[in-house]
């Protein structure tokens, strides 16, 4: 509900993102100042490391050690403080062998704490001095006793064990001895099962930041990505049919597998799902939960775009963190497409367009069954939670991050309160639609209408305010020594709440104005519903035309309720301002019925004449309004 206002510490923060891209060198070459960073946070390494040898210091995101922050400069204070509030991670579920053998051993960021660590033992210093172990790949060479040179070496054999604990020390995932052949199977299936596209699966060395993560991958995460196949005609298959219905104004989901099979499901999607890529995730996610691991799994989806999602868009989705999903959806994507990378069994994704197809047309009719339960408001599918799995990976990809990706991600992690009176607001608009319109709308429905074209702007205003009762009526005065009696209604004696100037106060303005709006919508040939505070508040998202007739006529009539409501509602704030504060409650200066009947026409004509001008293409271009849609609203 608010402005989307900037937010100077969020996009300040998103700043500091991209300089921390540019210090670790993924979007290219490192600069000069990065390298002298590094150098200086070396320096001032914290005293529990002072005992290590400042060459096995490489890089802190690299490794564990960490650096005496006070010391160091301001800005690079504050790139390692978004570093670690978004929790930045070296990780991915398959790591190429060549960053597996690249990667610092000592101080490794994949040591196991339940394993052995020490960097300055007897051995540990040998293998440091004698065998010029840095990286992991050496450790692997000492270990393996290929090429490995002992030069003054005593004990070449305890350095050798040495050597090959310091690797089991590691997360499955990062250990070199792990890496090549799992790697070589990965390349194998890509070309056999049509995996894809794009090649290779195993990510390059600068995809493997990522920031905005939930931690990195469990210990022991799998190396092999979903065998999805894109075209198959195997027979021994379950066959899910999935259709979504979010091409129509309710969303549901069928998902079926034979003709009278109690796993057939009508989906009622929870609120907000309105895409129909998590739309369909929801019937992906049902049918993995009732068919076994071992058996192949196709699902005939009648979208492209969905199929594409799951397949060969998978790699760049999940770099980019599902960034065009909200929340709530993301984690239920990844979380499905964990589930399919666990499974023993191929799964296919496939496009059937076609309704002669055995099954598509009982999935359309569990569809439709489905949307007609969100219609009537009956209990929707449980919104997923976020479950910890060796294959959810999560966050955001930092190679190429812009700005303005960065400032989305930090406002999607923020927490908003909404505030006790907007919550029973958007209740009593919830309440008050569902009547009207059949449904009740979604609170971001609510919301994008408040904001529309349908409405002035200055109705626009006054609704918002209205929803976040940032009015000054009532409550609002007591608080204050010399306006304390404005807080009260001269003519009722009750306290001046907005909802009493809009439908209750005895002056009678308010039944002038709804009157006279009354007999102009009945003109129309369309009853007039009844009237509530929750409907004044969201009458941006009022439909209460749903009989005979085009959609561009319907459109037409319920923009015109709309435009009766809104200007009636803001002219009664304005009337009750004047008589209130401006004439100070003189009932002499109190306006007759036919001074506000005229008002209110007055409003509404200004308010056609605003819709007229706008139709011009010429002056307003892509933000002028339909003319034929100004034509049936007015």
């Amino acid at each position: 509900g608010g402005q989307n206002l900037i937010d100077i510490k969020l996009r300040n923060d998103a700043i500091h993102i991209v300089h921390l891209a540019t210090f670790l060198g993924v979007n290219g070459t490192t600069p000069r100042w990065a390298l002298v960073m590094q150098d200086a946070m070396r320096r001032k390494v914290l005293s529990t490391y002072r005992t290590v040898n400042p060459g096995l210091l490489v890089n802190t995101f690299l490794q564990t050690w960490d650096a005496n922050k006070m010391d160091l400069p301001l800005d690079m204070k504050r790139i390692l403080r978004v570093a670690k509030e978004n929790n930045l991670l070296m990780d991915a579920l398959v790591i190429p062998p060549e960053v597996r053998g690249e990667m610092p051993i000592w101080l490794h960021q994949g040591w196991a704490a339940d394993k052995i660590r020490r960097t300055n033992d007897k051995y540990a210093k040998c293998l440091q001095a004698n065998h010029n172990v840095r990286t992991a790949e050496d450790a692997r060479r000492v270990a393996e006793d290929e090429g490995d040179e002992p030069g003054e070496c005593d004990s070449p054999n305890q350095c050798k064990r040495r050597a090959g604990q310091l690797l089991e020390a590691l997360d499955p995932k990062w250990n070199p001895r792990n890496g090549q052949a799992d790697a070589a199977r990965d390349r194998t299936e890509v070309e056999k099962e049509q995996l894809p596209k794009g090649g290779d699966l195993l990510p390059r060395k600068e995809d493997l930041f990522r920031i905005f993560t939930e931690g990195p991958t469990m210990r022991g995460s799998s190396t092999h990505e979903p065998r999805y196949q894109i075209n198959d005609q195997r027979s021994e298959r379950l066959v899910c049919i999935v259709v979504t219905r979010n091409e129509y104004a309710d969303e549901g989901v069928g998902m079926w597998l034979k003709t009278r099979d109690r796993r057939n499901a009508d989906i009622t999607p929870p609120e907000g799902y309105t895409d129909e890529i998590p739309l369909a995730a929801l019937a992906v996610q049902r049918a993995i939960e009732i068919t076994p691991d071992e058996v192949d799994l196709t699902f005939l989806i009648r979208s492209k775009r969905v199929q594409r999602a799951l397949t060969t868009e998978l790699n760049k989705n999940e770099s980019e963190g599902w960034k065009n999903q909200k929340p709530a959806q993301r984690i239920l994507l990844q979380w499905v497409v964990a589930q399919l990378r666990a499974r023993k069994g191929d799964t296919v994704f496939r496009v059937e367009n076609s309704t002669r197809h055995p099954g598509m047309k009982g999935a359309m009719e569990l569809a439709k069954k489905a949307a007609d339960k969100h219609t009537r408001g009956l209990p929707a599918e449980p919104a997923p939670r976020a479950e910890k799995s060796n294959a959810l990976l999560t966050g955001v990809r930092l190679r190429g991050l812009t700005q303005k990706e960065a400032y989305e991600e930090l406002k999607k992690k923020m927490k908003v309160q909404e505030r006790r009176a907007t919550e029973g607001n958007m209740e009593r608009i919830k309440y008050a639609l569902k009547d009207m319109n059949g449904q009740a709308p979604s609170r971001e429905k609510i919301w994008r209408s408040v904001r529309g074209t349908n409405t002035s702007k200055k109705t626009q205003i006054f609704r918002w305010r209205a929803i976040h009762e940032a009015h000054a009526t009532g409550d609002f005065f007591t608080r204050m020594e010399n306006l304390g009696h404005l807080a009260m209604c001269p003519e009722c004696g009750s306290l001046e709440t907005l909802e009493h100037i809009l439908l209750e106060c005895e002056i009678g303005s308010h039944e002038v104005v709804w009157s006279t709006a009354k007999s102009l919508w009945e003109r129309t040939g369309e009853k007039w519903p009844k009237i509530e505070y929750g409907t004044l508040l969201g009458c941006g998202a009022a439909r209460p035309v749903k009989g005979k007739g085009t959609s561009e006529e319907k459109d037409g009539l319920n923009r015109l309720f709309q435009k009766l409501l809104s200007e009636g509602a803001f002219l009664l704030w304005k009337l009750r301002n004047k008589r209130r504060i401006e004439n100070e409650d003189d009932e002499d200066l109190h306006q007759g019925q036919r001074e506000v009947r005229n008002k209110y026409i007055d409003a509404l004509k200004m308010a056609a004449t605003t819709d007229f001008a706008m139709t011009n293409k010429g002056k307003f271009g892509k933000q002028a309004i339909p003319k034929k849609l100004v034509l049936n609203t007015w």
